[in-house]
C-alpha cells in the first residue's frame, strides 16, 4: 500500500503533480516535508467527507516555531458542513489562509482532473485550491488544529507578500 518514489527535486508543484498523476486512491492529502500532523487527521477528515457527502474536508492548523515542539491539543471533533456558496460567502473570506493552503485537507481526487499546481510560481496553492472550491457541493470544516505548520524564518511564505486570493478564485 506504500509506494516509494525516487525522483530529482523539481519543487513543490512538480512533486504534488507527480503524486496526483500516480495516486490510485479516491482521496488525496498533501503534507509538506517540514510539517507534521495529528495522528487522527486522516480518520477525522475522512469522517467529515464520508458522513456529510462532502468533497473537501479541512482541518485548522497551528503555526509552530520549534520543530521539536510537543503539542498538547484538545480536540472537540465538531465538524461544520457548508454547501459551496455558503462556504465561499461565509467562511472562505474570514479564514482565507486556512482555506487556501493545500495542506491540512483531504480531497476527493477527482477534483484535480485538470487543476494541478503551476510550476515555477510562488504560493502555488493560491492558483489551484480556490478553483477546487468552485467544483464542490459541500465542504466539511474541523476547527480542531490537526496540522502543525512549521514556520522557518527563511521560508518563501516569510519572504514575499501573499497573493490576493480573491483574484485566484475568479
Amino acid at each position: 500500500r506504500v509506494v516509494v518514489i525516487h525522483k530529482k527535486n523539481g519543487g513543490l508543484s512538480e512533486a504534488r503533480n507527480f503524486g496526483l498523476d500516480i495516486a490510485k486512491g479516491e482521496y488525496v492529502m498533501f503534507i509538506d516535508s517540514d510539517d507534521w500532523v495529528h495522528s487522527e487527521i486522516v480518520e477525522r477528515l475522512y469522517y467529515g467527507l464520508a458522513s456529510n457527502d462532502a468533497q473537501i474536508a479541512i482541518a485548522d492548523f497551528l503555526k509552530v516555531y520549534d520543530e521539536k515542539a510537543e503539542i498538547e491539543n484538545e480536540l472537540d471533533g465538531k465538524v461544520e458542513v457548508y454547501d459551496r456558496d455558503s462556504f465561499l460567502n461565509d467562511f472562505y473570506w474570514t479564514k482565507s489562509t486556512m482555506c487556501v493552503i493545500g495542506c491540512a485537507k483531504l480531497y476527493k481526487k477527482v477534483l484535480f482532473t485538470h487543476d494541478y499546481f503551476p510550476i515555477g510560481k510562488i504560493h502555488e496553492d493560491a492558483y489551484t485550491i480556490p478553483k477546487l472550491y468552485l467544483k464542490v457541493k459541500k465542504v466539511a470544516v474541523f476547527l480542531d488544529k490537526l496540522y502543525f505548520y512549521y514556520q522557518r524564518e527563511d521560508s518563501i511564505i516569510h519572504s514575499t507578500a501573499l497573493l490576493n486570493h480573491e483574484e485566484n478564485i475568479k
